[in-house]
Formats: C-alpha cells, structure tokens, sequence
C-alpha cells in the first residue's frame, strides 16, 4: 500500500473514519447530475476510482475518460468575466485566470481524500462549488466504434456540456436538431402522449444553448425542439447518442468537435504593451490538432494540425509549444493554471495516433 506525507490536513470526518476503520463515502458526478457513491480510504488514489468506475461502467476505452475536481458556473458567465478582463492589462489577467471555474483532472496518483479536504481548507477553493466529475476527456473517432453503451453515454453527456455553455457557434436550426436528439436520448421510445408541450419546458435550459434562451422564451425553444422530434422518435437511447456526437462531427462547428478547452493568457510574439491582438484566449486541444478561440465570440484565431505540431511542454504556470513547418516555425508561450494538463492530453491525443498509424500498418502487412 502507497503510504507518505499527506498534503492537505485531513478533516474531522476523515479522523473520525479513520478511528471507526470505516471507509468514507464520496460521490462521482456525472454532467447529467446523476452520481454514483464511491467507498474510499485515506490512501485511495484517483487511478483507483477510475479504475472502480471504468469496472462498473464496463468501459473497454478507460484512458478516454478522467476524474476531474470541477464546478460548473451557470452558462453565460464568460460575457461578465470577460468584460471586466477587456480593461486588465497582461499581467491582471494572468493573476486573475486563478478565478477562473475550476476544471482540474486529477493527477493519477493524487489521494482522492487530500483533493476533498482541499474543498474546505484550501482559500482558492473553499468558497467555490466544487465536486467530482467524471468525463470524457478524449474524443476519437477511432475508439468510439468500439463504444459500450456507457463509453457513449459519457461521450455524449460531456458534448451536450458543451453545447449548452455555448461552446460551439451553432446555426438555430443545428441547436434545435440537436435538442431533439437529446431529448430522445434522454428518455426513448416513447407512446406519442409523451412527447407533448411541457414535456421539457421546466429544464429546457438542458436542451439549447443557453445564447437561444436569450432570444425565444422557455415555451417557443420547446416548440422548436418538439418540431423536429418526430424524425428521431423510433431511435434508441443509444443510438440518439451516437447521432448526436456524428452531426455534430459533420455540422458547420465540426472544427470545434472533441476539443477540450484551458484558458489562457498569451504571452509569447507578444510586446509587453497592449496591442491589437487578442491575448486572452481559449485553447481548444481535441484529436484534430489545437484551435486558439476567441474566449467570447469563439472565432478562431489560430489552427494547427496535430502533425503541425512540431514540440510543447509546460512549466507549473505556462504551457509551450511550437508549430507549423521545420521552415517556418512559431512559437508559443501560454500563461494557464493547467499547463501539465494540456500537455498530458496532448501527448496521450498523439499516442493514440501513434497507436492507430502501427495497428492500421500491422493490417496492411498482414494483407
């Protein structure tokens, strides 16, 4: 058994747990709010309970989902937290990204129990909202075709997240199809009583964009939904899943598809006064290679391949990386809480290439 220094002094339900020699129970969420209560030690690691749930979920794709400490701010929250930013100068807005919502993966071998006494006695944290969630971390193409239906559904939930904080510039009719989809999702094959006016009207801020809820009320967004049902209504749940993440593979925001995203303040090509260019940003890392995003209005600023991606690496506060062609390089530096993060999911988005170019290679010798 791994034992050493704890980080974080333990609490009192803990110390107590421990004198009992009774476990402490903690619970895993999931985007959709659901959870699943977990029995933990003071020595339980995060791979172990990703190990348990990847058990129990019977997930054949593991290193594709991660157990992250993570609040969720309610849709929208950019607008104000980026106007306020507009009037910072760079170095105000690297001190500031410590505010930022907490979206942090848990180190493998971090102790799930210094994470939890961190919620309270930590002053970064102990004001915030903050619970375990676990999630897709890794969107390929590759490894959903061997999905179990779990594997789909966590996929699933984790796009759904994102698309209704807004994060990717959908068209009306796209969110609506969207909505439709998941709302089959959610509850199936059902008699046509069931699908009526108010069947989502209560919770329809889970189903759109929360930028349509700014245009149309409650009631007109689930008429829309409701509207476009019909095609989609003998799917399965399972099925609804996978279509949902296909169209949005093949939708106009396709380029956005998978990416998970670090905010950053650039700090590299940059003088140190203000210029015009735009040095708060979203970096979206995803199997397509990295997009920089406008933080508000999700233009993308800058794209590069995954083979344009010649080295990176991270310091404790900055991620690093250099792109484009052996003759035309550029560099990149990245002011950001989560810099060893970014390069992890990197490094394992380019094994898994790595992965997939030797089997598919294999199958070509073979033949």
């Amino acid at each position: 058994m791994e034992v050493g220094q704890r980080r974080i002094q333990p609490m009192d339900l803990e110390i107590q747990r421990i004198e009992e020699r009774q476990p402490i129970s903690v619970k895993v969420y999931f985007l959709d709010g659901t959870f699943r209560t977990l029995l933990v030690t003071s020595q339980t690691r995060a791979q172990q309970v990703i190990a348990s749930l990847s058990m129990a979920l019977r997930l054949n794709h593991g290193e594709s989902f991660g157990l992250f400490e993570m609040e969720e701010p309610r849709p929208g929250w950019e607008k104000r937290v980026y106007a306020k930013r507009d009037l910072m100068d760079r170095q105000a807005k690297i001190d500031d990204l410590q505010h930022m919502p907490y979206d942090r993966e848990l180190e493998t071998n971090e102790r799930i129990m210094d994470v939890y006494s961190s919620w309270t006695r930590s002053s970064k944290k102990k004001q915030r909202r903050i619970r375990f969630v676990f999630k897709c971390k890794l969107h390929s193409k590759a490894q959903e075709n061997s999905y179990t239906r779990n594997g789909w559904k966590i996929a699933f939930l984790t796009v759904v997240w994102h698309v209704i904080h807004g994060m990717y510039p959908l068209e009306e009719a796209d969110a609506c199809n969207l909505g439709a989809l998941q709302l089959q999702a959610q509850h199936g094959p059902q008699e046509s009583s069931f699908y009526v006016p108010g069947v989502i009207q209560d919770v329809i801020e889970r189903y759109v964009p929360y930028t349509m809820l700014e245009q149309y009320n409650a009631s007109q967004c689930e008429a829309k939904i409701l509207s476009k049902h019909g095609m989609f209504k003998h799917v399965d749940k399972q099925d609804a899943y996978r279509k949902y993440i296909e169209y949005l593979r093949k939708s106009n925001a396709s380029v956005y598809f998978g990416c998970a995203y670090f905010r950053c303040v650039r700090v590299s090509r940059l003088k140190k006064q203000n210029t015009n260019e735009q040095i708060d940003l979203l970096l979206g890392i995803s199997e397509n290679g990295v997009i920089f995003v406008h933080p508000t209005t999700l233009a993308i600023i800058e794209r590069y391949k995954m083979e344009e991606i010649l080295t990176y690496g991270f310091r404790s506060n900055a991620f690093l990386f250099v792109a484009g062609t052996l003759m035309t390089q550029r560099k990149y530096q990245f002011a950001t809480m989560l810099g060893k993060q970014m390069n992890d999911l990197l490094r394992a988005h380019i094994d898994l290439r790595v992965q997939q170019a030797e089997v598919q290679g294999f199958s070509v010798q073979q033949q």
